[in-house]
């Protein structure tokens, strides 16, 4: 992979606020009577990008940070403070902040860790901030728009998306949907014609910079994580799609059921084969504990369980972890079981290698994307299998709910 390593300049990007969101706060200070204080968190890529973060706090209440992007807000948990160090999970993820804090100052400097990766340690620095954004250059153009996407253009592993974009005066937020899944709640500015885009959602990171010209097209970089930087460019395209989810991963010629026995973390075995679920509605989520697409499935599904549950919907989730050892597995899945409170179950079904969900699903032509969900009917059938997940930040969420929560309702009434 070639690294395209280039000064950025960081606006306070997503730390921003209008008019309108100060007049929300005050609405809702005035009804709580408690103080909203607005953190602007920097995480450093490396030597030339710098993530930027917003999040509040609580006035009075050092104990307390929420993360911001766009709409999505993560609360962060089990807040430690011994001495001037500070301790600071990221719910659902294997990922924490580590830092020295300094009260007076409101001023917090440490590192980022993720904790189910090899020595991933990234600086960062909290600052509480009182900025609204203000004073900033006009935009060039109207960029509230939908967009054809190549990633990494002309290059052999060059790759489609649909750029979705909401502008606000200098203030954007969108999102990008692959045929694996969206990247989920991005937001930043747009200063002239220099557009910022960023989010941190517990396990990704990611930054996009971009020229826009006057006709409202894009040309940039995307960094992602450490060290990934790849070229993109977007063509306003209101006709462009992507493959059909639900024709991506399929039972090979000669299946025509699937079946399996795996353990969860308390070494109970569940097994599926046709016999055993006849009459019984079943989904088969395929996610990992460290994917945030598969995050944003599950509290769908989860709902859906919480509803039919009583009427026959069975849903076991299928868990590929980013290690084959079942100790820091577990331990993952357990985390993510209790911070989302599933209460179906789940199975620790092997690693995230290639040969892993080979093994684990062989049936199928391949496990190409997390998460993957497989619908069967009472009678054993597979009805759909979907690839990926369009989650909440995108415009296509609502109608896979619609879509999907009829589906199990003809299912069960079947």
């Amino acid at each position: 992979m070639t690294k395209y390593i280039l000064p950025v300049i960081v606006f306070f990007a997503i730390a921003c606020s209008s008019n309108s969101k100060e007049k929300q706060t005050r609405e809702i200070e005035a009804k709580t009577g408690t103080i909203e204080e607005t953190w602007l968190f920097k995480i450093t890529l490396n030597d030339s990008v710098t993530l930027p973060v917003k999040a509040t706090s609580i006035k009075g209440d050092d104990f307390n940070f929420t993360i911001h992007n766009a709409e999505e807000q993560i609360k962060l948990k089990n807040i430690q403070q011994r001495g001037d160090s500070i301790f600071m999970e990221v719910p659902v993820f294997q990922t924490g902040f580590e830092g020295i804090y300094n009260g007076d100052k409101n001023f917090i400097s440490g590192v980022l860790v993720k904790y189910d990766a090899v020595d991933y340690r990234l600086p960062f620095t909290a600052q509480k901030t009182d900025s609204n954004g203000s004073g900033l250059t006009k935009p060039c153009c109207d960029i509230n728009k939908r967009y054809k996407v190549l990633f990494r253009p002309g290059q052999e592993n060059e790759g489609h998306a649909i750029g979705e974009f909401k502008q606000f005066g200098n203030e954007i937020s969108g999102t990008f949907m692959t045929e694996t899944g969206d990247y989920r709640y991005l937001s930043g500015l747009l200063v002239g014609n220099q557009m910022r885009l960023s989010a941190f959602d517990g396990n990704h990171l990611y930054f996009f910079k971009a020229t826009v010209d006057e006709n409202g097209d894009m040309n940039g970089i995307f960094f992602s994580g450490k060290t990934r930087a790849d070229k993109w460019t977007a063509e306003i395209n209101n006709t462009f799609e992507l493959a059909d989810p639900d024709k991506l991963t399929y039972l090979k010629e000669g299946e025509t059921e699937l079946s399996f026995s795996f353990n969860t973390t308390k070494e109970e075995t569940i097994e599926y084969n046709r016999e055993k679920y006849l009459g019984k509605v079943v989904i088969l989520q395929i996610l990992g504990s460290w994917c945030p697409n598969c995050m944003d499935e599950t509290k769908f599904l989860h709902q859906q369980y919480l509803k039919h549950s009583d009427e026959g919907l069975e849903i076991i989730g299928l868990a590929f972890e980013r290690k084959r050892d079942k100790a820091p597995s577990y331990k993952a899945i357990d985390k993510m079981v209790e911070d989302l409170g599933m209460t179906y179950p789940v199975v620790f079904a092997g690693s995230t290698r290639m040969a892993d969900r080979e093994k684990a699903l062989p049936q199928l032509n391949k496990i190409m994307s997390f998460p993957t969900s497989i619908y069967i009917n009472k009678k054993g059938e597979i009805v759909k299998i979907h690839t990926g997940f369009s989650g909440p930040g995108t415009s296509e969420y609502d109608s896979f709910v619609e879509e999907t929560e009829a589906l199990i309702q003809s299912m069960l009434a079947d």
